[in-house]
């Protein structure tokens, strides 16, 4: 057995924020046979204590048990923090769980845009951290219901700073990200661990530019508005 399969045995992995994202991630690594928690708040956070978490993925249901608290200390054993929550949540998030997450501890964002891994650096100067871009359609339906609708990879890299130069990776993190992609494959997640994720963000932000605003008010999907010449159009202008 080697040290990555050394560690993916012994892993446990807090999912800061457990909306609809978190939980679709989360429950993929508890499925893989990892140890998760879910941190989550007001009647989402009740309803999984006390059902479970409902899911729907392709039409099919099922209620899974889960390890679900609305008390951050729950995240102080964890090796890693996923951060799932929304950006304009994030630096509350992160101040919150400044005094909790135990050292040494990997913090992975997830958030859009690409600011979030910055974010944890300037409030936790010392962190380990990677970033996450995640392509999926998956909404909280009601507290405790999460339906996925679309898509779900997810490309993860070391986080390196502007001005630190092409520094060498860190051994340890690198075994991390490669437990959380094989943990995520083994449940049917395409997660890739990429040299430059950086430039995956910047690709995902502009992306979002393009399709996000155009679908919300045509309230289409965006291969409708891709399939359209003059929503093709509209999308490479913004």
């Amino acid at each position: 057995m080697n040290r990555v399969e050394q560690s993916h045995q012994s892993l446990c992995i807090g999912i800061a924020g457990a909306g609809a994202v978190g939980c679709h991630y989360g429950l993929a690594l508890q499925r893989a046979g990892l140890e998760v928690v879910f941190l989550a708040r007001g009647e989402h956070a009740k309803a999984m204590q006390k059902h479970g978490l409902r899911y729907e993925s392709h039409g099919v249901i099922e209620c899974v048990k889960v390890n679900a608290t609305d008390d951050m200390n729950a995240l102080s054993h964890c090796d890693v923090i996923v951060l799932s929550c929304k950006t304009t949540q994030l630096a509350a998030m992160l101040s919150s769980l400044l005094g909790v997450v135990r050292q040494g501890a990997i913090w992975l964002t997830m958030q859009n845009g690409v600011q979030a891994a910055d974010k944890v650096l300037e409030i936790v100067p010392d962190a380990k951290v990677m970033a996450a871009s995640a392509y999926i359609g998956v909404r909280i339906e009601q507290p405790g219901y999460v339906i996925h609708s679309a898509a779900g990879h997810v490309r993860l890299g070391d986080w390196v700073p502007d001005g630190a130069g092409d520094e060498l990776g860190d051994g340890h993190v690198d075994d991390v990200a490669q437990v959380l992609c094989k943990a995520w494959q083994s449940s049917g997640v395409d997660a890739q661990k990429v040299d430059d994720i950086r430039a995956i963000l910047w690709q995902k932000m502009l992306w979002n530019c393009g399709f996000n605003a155009i679908t919300a008010l045509s309230r289409r999907f965006a291969k409708d508005v891709a399939m359209n010449p003059a929503g093709v159009r509209r999308v490479r202008d913004a």
